[in-house]
């Protein structure tokens, strides 16, 4: 997907009815596969007025379409324009980091909205105006001697946080020698 334009996703908390935006995700690496395994993201993602405004109507419609409640995310391409991939639920991996860079308690509301006891209206949550946080996958596959493994997150042994006011701030803290790239590459 990458080489075909920009990944996005919208998370959105979803109690039945109605749903609460956590804002959006901007993918830097994806496996060779598809969506499903990110394994460095930027939060909130950086994104013109207009391609928001389209994702988060698209991505609002689309997460309100399922069945059950739950936290979710409406994953996008965009190329020319914006392209709806699929809703999923939120990976464990993107949950630990925007419970961490929010401060909520993402599995408690979880838990909750499993036994329909959650109002997401009633929730108080604080999205991140002037930081820029990028979070970064750590697999075991050179400790472990593997190569040309698939990266998938049940082989996430760890991650790096790290925020800025801006993309490459953020993208200099994760990088052991303060370079604007994470894995060997640039990809913002």
């Amino acid at each position: 997907h990458l080489a075909s334009g920009k990944e996005y996703a919208l998370t959105m908390i979803y109690d039945g009815t109605n749903a609460v935006s956590l804002d959006l995700t901007s993918y830097l690496i994806q496996n060779e596969s598809g969506f499903g395994d990110p394994t460095a993201f930027i939060y909130p993602a950086k994104v013109n007025s207009r391609l928001k405004s389209d994702i988060m109507s698209i991505g609002t419609e689309r997460i309100k379409q399922q069945v059950t409640p739950g936290i979710y995310q409406a994953l996008f391409v965009v190329t020319g324009g914006v392209h709806f991939e699929q809703v999923r639920q939120l990976p464990l991996a993107e949950q630990s980091f925007l419970a961490k860079v929010l401060n909520l308690d993402l599995v408690d509301i979880s838990l909750k909205l499993a036994q329909s006891q959650c109002d997401v209206n009633q929730l108080e949550i604080n999205l991140v105006n002037n930081k820029i946080w990028a979070f970064s996958a750590a697999f075991p596959f050179r400790s472990l001697g593997l190569h040309d493994e698939t990266i998938q997150s049940e082989t996430i042994i760890g991650a790096e946080m790290a925020y800025g006011h801006s993309i490459t701030d953020a993208l200099k803290q994760l990088s052991p020698n303060g370079e604007d790239s994470i894995h060997n590459g640039t990809y913002y």
